[in-house]
């Protein structure tokens, strides 16, 4: 058993749907790479009422490791699974991430200390700034984040509106009136927090470590209805003022 943990200064929040073989690998690498970077942890597993007992898995992991598991029965989807996260946070930095390994461990401490430094309120992780990449993916997947981006360019000056790597101060948070559509919370929460300034790290996306891709036409229409949704905020709102 572990000892009392410190309280978090770090809260990962990783929404989970069948993520079960990935999270015993993942979870035990991020509390390292963070804790040796000296920030303290706090790990959130929101779970979406997984078949294959992901959930299970998480509450398994907490023995040892400063994990939190929320399991949804309503309600589901990857962004407002997220905010369920935002909720249950403690730390003063929130850190989004996918539960699938695509993200890179070793990106965690930059976007964090980014926040700790004070020079920004959010950082994202970008594969396509300079310095980022994609680790064997298809040359279909390149394009549909190039194209995703395009889509984005009137909303943010963000290289890569679809990465899911962000870390976030958890005090901007609560003034933001967060109301995303599908899976981009990323997207959602620079939009909104403009026109404060945002850091981007370069990161190199690699594969899933095991099990499915989440992607559909279903996924890529709520996006590009959640992108109309946000030029809709940002006509509203005008350059620099308050929404309408």
């Amino acid at each position: 058993m572990r000892g009392p943990n410190p309280e978090p200064l770090v809260c990962v929040i990783l929404p989970t749907l069948n993520e079960a073989s990935n999270l015993p690998f993942l979870v035990p690498g991020i509390v390292e790479v963070l804790t040796t970077a000296g920030f303290g942890v706090q790990v959130i597993v929101v779970d979406d009422a997984s078949p294959d007992g992901t959930a299970e898995v998480a509450r398994g992991l907490a023995a040892d490791l400063p994990v939190e598991v929320i399991e949804r029965r309503g309600g589901r989807g990857l962004a407002t699974a997220v905010l369920a996260g935002f909720e249950r946070a403690r730390g003063e930095i929130c850190l989004v991430m996918d539960a699938d390994g695509s993200h890179p461990l070793e990106a965690l401490p930059p976007l964090a200390e980014a926040i700790r430094s004070g020079g920004v309120d959010i950082a994202v992780g970008s594969r396509l700034a300079k310095g980022g990449g994609f680790d064997a993916w298809p040359l279909w997947g390149r394009m549909k984040s190039r194209f995703a981006a395009t889509l984005a360019r009137g909303l943010t000056p963000m290289t890569d509106p679809t990465t899911g790597l962000m870390a976030v101060r958890r005090d901007l948070l609560r003034e933001l009136d967060l109301d995303p559509v599908g899976w981009k919370i990323v997207l959602e929460v620079v939009v909104k927090a403009a026109p404060r300034p945002f850091a981007e790290v370069p990161i190199v996306f690699g594969p899933r470590l095991e099990g499915k891709s989440k992607q559909t036409l279903r996924v890529f229409w709520q996006y590009g209805m959640h992108c109309l949704r946000l030029y809709r905020y940002r006509w509203r709102r005008g350059p620099g003022g308050p929404a309408a």
